[in-house]
């Protein structure tokens, strides 16, 4: 087991975790997504579903997202990939199984500026 940094995350001491024995990535926050009822598994969501949660929950939980360099912000994605877990986990989306590829593309575009409520 080692740790990883997140890709995305709402406080720097924010620390991935993978299990190279269980296939697991322990992401924190990073792959959240905002649902509107609670589901098991990460697949039942549905695609259109599963981006506009992910594409939110990243706004507002990592709103400096898009300033980064879009280059960096692509090694840290590749870091993950390299991993290569069966299973994230994340503490804000139900248990996603063989999805990392899924997760990895929605996240890669990186999201628009939060507009709060005026």
């Amino acid at each position: 087991m080692y740790t990883h940094q997140t890709t995305s995350y709402d406080a720097p001491e924010t620390t991935g975790i993978y299990d190279a024995k269980a296939s697991a990535f322990f992401s924190a926050a990073c792959f959240g997504a905002l649902l509107s009822e609670p589901v098991d598994d990460a697949a039942a969501i549905g695609s259109k579903l599963l981006r506009e949660g992910l594409v939110t929950w990243t706004k507002l939980d990592s709103p400096w997202l898009h300033t980064i360099d879009r280059n960096k912000f692509s090694e840290s994605l590749e870091g993950v990939r390299g991993l290569s877990p069966n299973l994230v986990l994340s503490g804000h989306l139900p248990v996603a199984r063989d999805m990392l590829e899924d997760l990895l593309q929605l996240l890669s575009g990186g999201p628009d500026p939060f507009m709060g409520p005026d």
